[in-house]
């Protein structure tokens, strides 16, 4: 069974481009990126529905602020 999320409307920000589009997720991977209202978008359909209007997207994105195995404030941060 694929589990499918939709994040609509957000400024989408890639390594390339930055646009208004709607990123469809399937089983916690991308699986298509379509400019916000084309016919593409539209026809998406998914289990879960996510509002990203006004919001910044970064599909792929990896935080940088993220502490791996360095001490703050006690223990070291589990490395996952």
């Amino acid at each position: 069974m694929t589990f499918r999320t939709l994040i609509r409307g957000g400024l989408v920000i890639t390594a390339a481009d930055e646009l208004h589009a709607d990123v469809l997720i399937e089983d916690g991977r991308i699986a298509a990126l379509a400019a916000h209202g084309t016919a593409a978008a539209e026809s998406w359909t998914a289990d879960r529905t996510l509002d990203a209007a006004g919001k910044y997207v970064t599909p792929g994105g990896v935080d940088a602020h993220t502490r791996m195995e360095l001490p703050f404030g006690g223990p070291p941060t589990p490395a996952f």
